[in-house]
């Protein structure tokens, strides 16, 4: 386990670099993604479940499926950069610190590295997961990974209905339980349970997931690409303002003008997320921020458009999206 530990301190040092290297990214997701799955075939001899697990407010994605986010390298270099800046504004407070990460998939791979790089501070962890075939593969590799270094506390639960300890308020909540344009996964419901049981001045990671609708001038093909731009947004959901209490949320209504409208126009669901301050995932970055395509705009029929959006919940988490 210490040549394990060594290996993942290079792995965190790699993506706390400032300097975006796209290869030396690469290579350290690589890096990340064997390690875990060799520490995996070592210890089980079955392969990751490929089974998604339906809950109240969404799926929660398998075994594998988590297991392979580690994938999305510039997603999980973002948010251990955001959990560490996190961490080391809250270590200028006294007492203890509480993190609660729901959803963690079978390796917590966004905590995972940062456990021994703040040994030394006085910070209780809460691994939250939902799906039992991952649950047992956390629980194994916590067991083996923590020899009483750390304060952690593992749970088999469902986040969007967990009920945490007044004296274990979380100082930090981690959840990053979502697909792009807030789909299908249960990130807004956990959100909603959990932050109204935090501390008042706690931080929620990521800050802020924002929902655009968004229009993007493209060439005649049917798939969105890096090449093509987005040209004009109009906000119309953003976790930082979300009620706490209802299960689904207001209408938004969007006007698009004909004069706003260009040859070969498209509209898409965007999704930005501001991770922790000035650790963002924009368009593009990650396989959480690719826009969604909707509908074209037909140049030759150009007119107004009258949009209403709403999010919900149920029966499935997704941007409800009429034409009007």
């Amino acid at each position: 386990m210490n040549s394990f530990k060594e290996a993942l301190r290079k792995i965190y040092l790699s993506y706390l670099n400032d300097n975006v290297d796209h290869s030396e990214l690469n290579a350290a997701t690589q890096s990340y993604k064997k390690l875990l799955f060799d520490w995996y075939s070592n210890h089980f001899s079955n392969e990751l479940d490929p089974e998604n697990l339906a809950s109240e407010y969404g799926t929660a994605i398998s075994s594998l499926g988590a297991a392979s986010c580690i994938e999305d390298g510039y997603r999980t270099r973002q948010f251990i950069r955001g959990i560490s800046k996190a961490l080391d504004q809250k270590l200028t407070y006294k007492g203890p610190i509480h993190v609660v990460y729901a959803g963690t998939g079978p390796f917590a791979n966004l905590l995972l590295p940062i456990f021994q790089e703040y040994a030394q501070f006085d910070i209780h962890y809460t691994l939250v997961e939902i799906n039992p075939p991952s649950f047992t593969i956390l629980k194994r590799l916590m067991e083996e990974f923590n020899q009483s270094e750390f304060e952690i506390k593992l749970k088999l639960a469902d986040a969007s209905k967990l009920k945490i300890p007044f004296d274990e308020r979380p100082d930090i909540i981690i959840s990053e339980t979502m697909q792009a344009g807030l789909r299908a996964e249960p990130q807004v419901a956990i959100l909603q349970n959990l932050i109204p049981q935090a501390k008042n001045n706690a931080f929620i990671i990521p800050q802020n997931i924002k929902l655009s609708l968004g229009l993007i001038a493209q060439p005649k093909a049917s798939n969105l690409t890096q090449q093509e731009v987005v040209y004009r947004e109009y906000p119309v959901f953003e976790t930082i303002n979300f009620s706490s209490t209802v299960d689904s949320f207001s209408s938004v209504h969007t006007q698009i003008q004909e004069k706003d409208l260009l040859i070969n126009s498209c509209l898409a669901l965007l999704t930005e997320i501001r991770v922790f301050e000035d650790e963002l995932i924009q368009m593009n970055q990650s396989g959480l921020t690719v826009p969604l395509k909707l509908m074209d705009l037909p140049d030759e029929q150009a007119t107004n458009y009258s949009i209403i959006s709403r999010y919900q919940l149920k029966p499935k988490p997704e941007l409800i999206i009429k034409m009007m």
